[in-house]
């Protein structure tokens, strides 16, 4: 029976006549009508304000602060493709506001409110009724990526907005000329600050021009859309170094990497099917709400002009699926968000008979859901600066720039470009960091909780922020490398559990790690687990300290805490090598697993502190 409501709904003759409507204007406003709007947008609004970060937490964010400081796309100021109109309108705020952070921000909240109005005057434009156009409009403005992501410094609003106010514009064009050469302008600006939203725009731009029947009016309207692309571009490639090839290499070169690592070509990634579910269902998260949106939105299918908006947004739904990285999965679907929130609206309306009254009710209890779901995420972001700009700051107040070399997991990027003064140095793996820069001075900084008994720990708490930003960055340690553990051949890289409550290392079956020296004797604390289960017999455990064996076990326990007092090296690390004669592999684990270490401390005898 659906399918048969569908059909009918879809049929020709009413797209037909669908198409002839846009060539009248929307019914006018009411006086109620406008003071509900006004009203609603005072609500956004404000509401925009309390979504502010007080500091940028996803990489891009300061890639974004690298190019409005020096345009540089080979530097990755910003990344591919530029930006550039995103980085233009943020140097613009620049000139009154004098942060780099709160200038890219102030594009994006006022992008985030002006999302409402447009989505509102769009869906007029898409013939909606008003209950139908505020109900989507209200829904879209409090979904939680749409509203977190409006006080961050990213650029996916500021694309969204210009793209549906082109799209607003484009079908305004069926009966105004005018209005289609702004929506093609528009659009031209959309594309400048995120290319591939073009695609969301192109079908109320070819269901206005079909209504409109004035060839040159699209012609003229495509050169300017076209002139606006190429401007903002070739302004790209000239502001990079070596223009036009910096630029173009640096755009292969991206390219190559989302076709090879971020899209379904990678066999690392997820299989497509398991990633359905992710990027077309979980998308917009919020929980219950969300889960009642995406059904609401399955019932909306019976509108007809649903279609506009599947044709619109259902082609970068697919993209992202197929193409983009997996953890930015809430990031890449704000693209799409407004299938669910505008089809969400067109079930509610088919659900209630077009009952207003209802409706309101219904939409109102929503959004109220949608506002306490995500509000738990705001908090933190609005109260506290992210791990990495905490870090940051640390770094500059207590380490100085000269002599002391900073090293830094390549994970963390651009994070620390207020650190330009510093020795950098960048590394993968902890082996690729020399044994001489183990010394009093240096630091070590990695985005993630370490096992290193001496460590500065910042961290965001997890739980409703986790699920709406890209889940990285939420820790950040800085370990004293005078003070580091240095975990050599046989051990594995850090590990930890979900909610980042504790780490760990795995080795196999040897290994060696490096303590540095004290100045006296010290007190070394393991605690360790040992996989009995798995293994065919208790194994046989045997620790060693310079040389010197200081324990043998068999180990009948799955979990051990030993404590030794140890003689230290004076002119060099302390060697500690461990060896355990059976070894577990683990499900779908290549590794040979041997000791899971879960906590280590190497401390002085006489209890005074050494290396921070």
């Amino acid at each position: 029976m659906f399918c048969d409501v569908i059909s009918r709904v879809y049929s020709a003759p009413r797209l037909h006549n669908y198409i002839r409507q846009l060539t009248d204007s929307p019914p006018p406003l009411t006086r109620g009508q406008k003071t509900i709007l006004a009203v609603l947008c005072v609500i956004v609004a404000i509401s925009r304000w309390y979504a502010l970060s007080t500091s940028q937490l996803d990489w891009d964010e300061s890639l974004f602060i690298g190019g409005l400081r020096s345009y540089n796309v080979i530097a990755q100021h910003p990344h591919p493709p530029g930006y550039p109109l995103f980085i233009l309108s943020a140097k613009i705020a620049h000139l009154v506001i004098g942060d780099e952070f709160r200038s890219l921000q102030a594009i994006v909240a006022i992008s985030s409110f002006l999302l409402f109005p447009a989505t509102f005057f769009f869906l007029r434009e898409l013939r909606l009724e008003f209950r139908v156009a505020i109900s989507g409009s209200i829904l879209t403005a409090f979904l939680p990526t749409v509203w977190y992501y409006g006080g961050t410094a990213l650029s996916d609003l500021p694309a969204l907005c210009a793209t549906i106010i082109a799209s607003a514009l484009f079908l305004a064009g069926a009966r105004n000329p005018r209005a289609w050469i702004a929506g093609a302008l528009v659009a031209g600006i959309a594309g400048g600050i995120r290319p591939l939203h073009v695609v969301i725009a192109a079908v109320p731009a070819i269901v206005g021009a079909t209504a409109m029947r004035r060839p040159r009016t699209v012609v003229a309207g495509c050169a300017i859309f076209a002139a606006v692309i190429a401007a903002s571009y070739m302004g790209a490639a000239i502001a990079t170094p070596n223009p036009p090839w910096g630029y173009l290499g640096q755009i292969v070169k991206t390219s190559h990497h989302i076709e090879t690592v971020d899209s379904y070509n990678f066999e690392g990634r997820p299989p497509r099917r398991q990633l359905a579910s992710t990027f077309f269902v979980y998308s917009h998260r919020a929980g219950r709400a969300g889960i009642a949106l995406i059904v609401l939105a399955v019932i909306g299918l019976v509108n007809r002009r649903m279609l506009v908006i599947l044709a619109m947004f259902l082609p970068i739904a697919i993209v992202s699926w197929l193409m983009f990285d997996t953890t930015a999965v809430t990031r890449y679907g704000l693209a799409y968000v407004m299938l669910y929130s505008i089809g969400a609206a067109c079930g509610i309306d088919f659900m209630v008979r077009k009952n207003s009254a209802l409706t309101a009710v219904i939409v109102a209890i929503l959004t109220v859901m949608l506002i306490v779901w995500t509000r738990p995420a705001l908090e933190v972001v609005r109260h506290h600066a992210s791990p990495p700009v905490v870090a940051m700051r640390w770094v500059q107040a207590n380490v100085p720039p000269v002599g002391p070399r900073l090293f830094l997991d390549d994970s963390l990027g651009y994070h620390f470009y207020n650190l330009a003064g510093y020795d950098m140095k960048f590394f993968h793996t902890y082996d690729e960091i020399p044994a001489d820069a183990y010394v009093a001075g240096n630091y070590c900084l990695v985005d993630r909780r370490t096992i290193q008994p001496h460590v500065h720990y910042f961290s965001f708490p997890r739980g409703r922020l986790d699920q709406i930003a890209r889940d990285t960055y939420f820790e950040v340690s800085v370990i004293p490398m005078a003070a580091m553990i240095r975990f050599g051949d046989g051990w594995y890289q850090d590990e930890y559990d979900q909610p980042r409550t504790m780490a760990w290392r795995w080795m196999r079956g040897s290994s060696v790690a490096f303590f540095p020296p004290i100045g006296s004797d010290g007190v070394l604390k393991l605690k360790f687990y040992l996989p009995l289960d798995a293994l065919p017999r208790p194994p046989a455990l045997q620790i060693s300290w310079n040389g010197k064996v200081i324990d043998k076990i068999i180990c009948t326990e799955s979990t051990y805490e030993r404590r030794y007092v140890l003689p230290s090296r004076m002119d060099g690390a302390n060697e500690c090598r461990i060896f355990i004669n059976e070894v577990a592999h683990g499900s779908g684990d290549p590794r040979e697993l041997g000791l899971k270490l879960l906590a280590v401390s190497w401390e002085r005898a006489d209890g005074l502190a050494y290396g921070l």
